[in-house]
Parts: structure tokens; C-alpha cells; sequence
């Protein structure tokens, strides 16, 4: 168990460091609103996301948008104690928990997350998916972990 605790507390503080860091570094380095082209399909922009995922709730007072805030760090708390007794990767918990501490810290300190990768249909405008940020993708990829997981453990049961 002190390996698993270990492994979690090791990705936790990393993916929330790097997560902040590299904010830290767009925001310095990006103007708000200026678009710089990594790849045909990859853009670097700098945007502030006030509300919660892809920009839900941003038109919320400022203590409902809070008590939202601390809701989802809360749970994310309770979601990596329940899945780390079960067992579960720790490496990909600790994604999921370092990128909910990044985006939350940057949100009860700024009152809103820097998203900055902006991919979309090359160059097309219609077909564009809402800017995100480091945290976002450790977040997503830790679930994914957590699923794949799942499921092998299901079909190797039978």
C-alpha cells in the first residue's frame, strides 16, 4: 500500500506542477487572444476559462461558481480514496487528482483556468474543439486509464 500511495502522491504533485508551469509560461509568453500555429491542426492560444468544462457556468455569480469549484475538488478527493482502496492504478488517480488541483488551484486564485491548446479541422473555424490545458489532458487520460483498466479486469474475470 505504501508503494500505491507512493506512485499516487508522485503523479499527483507532478501533473499539478507541470499543469501549472507550463500556465505559468503561456501566460507569459501569450497575449491574450493571439492564435500561434504549432501544426496545420494545432493552434496555441491563450484564453481564460471562468466556468467549468468547456466553459459551462461561466455566467454564474461568483459564489455559486466557487462553491462549484470546491464541489469538484472535494470529489475528487473522495474519487481517489475510494479508487486507491479498490486497488486502482495510482499512477492514472493521481492524473485525474493533479489535474483537478491545478485547474482549481488557478481557479481560486485567478478566478478562472488559462486554456491554451486550440485544436481544430485544418485552419477551419466550424471545426474546432474548445481550448484546453495541460490539466484537461491529464485529467482525460487518467480516466481513460481508469477505464481501460476496468474493463481488462472485467474480461479477464469472464
Amino acid at each position: 500500500m505504501a508503494v500505491l500511495r507512493g506512485r499516487f502522491l508522485v503523479a499527483t504533485v507532478s501533473a499539478a506542477c507541470v499543469d501549472l508551469a507550463v500556465k505559468s509560461a503561456v501566460i507569459t509568453a501569450v497575449a491574450t487572444g493571439a492564435r500561434h500555429e504549432v501544426l496545420p491542426f494545432v493552434d496555441i492560444v491563450r484564453h481564460t476559462n471562468a466556468g467549468i468544462a468547456f466553459g459551462l457556468f461561466q455566467e454564474l455569480g461568483d459564489f455559486p461558481r466557487l462553491f462549484l469549484h470546491v464541489s469538484a475538488l472535494v470529489l475528487a478527493g473522495v474519487f481517489a480514496v475510494l479508487f486507491l482502496r479498490r486497488g486502482a492504478n495510482a499512477l492514472a488517480v493521481g492524473l485525474v487528482t493533479g489535474g483537478a488541483i491545478g485547474n482549481s488551484v488557478e481557479r481560486l486564485v485567478f478566478g478562472g483556468v488559462t486554456d491554451f491548446v486550440s485544436v481544430h479541422w485544418f485552419g477551419s473555424e466550424s471545426l474546432r474543439w474548445p481550448a484546453f490545458n495541460m490539466a484537461d489532458v491529464f485529467i482525460t487520460v487518467g480516466a481513460a486509464a481508469l477505464v481501460v483498466d476496468l474493463l481488462t479486469a472485467r474480461c479477464s474475470r469472464g
